[in-house]
């Protein structure tokens, strides 16, 4: 990695208004975000695709899923909601389950290539 590294101590929500400066200044310019908060990162992934390249980016992707087939759910669960923000998975690159979470649901992690429809 080459350059400097500023952290930001805020809500990654505010991202995505109009009037933010660093939200604007990042939009569409990243070209490989890691959502690692597995409970939450579904929440958040208006956020990635407004931040993530149009052309494509990878999306390193963790979430809990419910077994049986906890991948194929969580890569329906990924699809549906990019959708959504108006991006599709181009590619997985990788997935699995990283390890048991309950006795009804697993911890997965999904790496994928995605991209805007438009």
């Amino acid at each position: 990695m080459k350059g400097e590294v500023i952290a930001h101590n805020m809500d990654v929500k505010e991202l995505l208004n109009p009037d933010n400066k660093l939200g604007n200044y990042l939009k569409n310019k990243i070209d490989r975000i890691i959502m690692n908060l597995p409970q939450q990162s579904i929440n958040f992934l208006d956020v990635a695709c407004f931040l993530m390249k149009k052309s494509s980016g990878i999306l390193h992707f963790y979430q809990f899923c419910e077994k049986p087939n906890p991948i194929g759910k969580g890569i329906e669960n990924l699809n549906t909601n990019l959708k959504d923000s108006g991006w599709h998975i181009e590619e997985i690159l990788n997935s699995k389950v990283v390890k048991p979470f309950s006795p009804k649901s697993d911890l997965i992690a999904i790496d994928l290539k995605i991209k805007s429809f438009t």
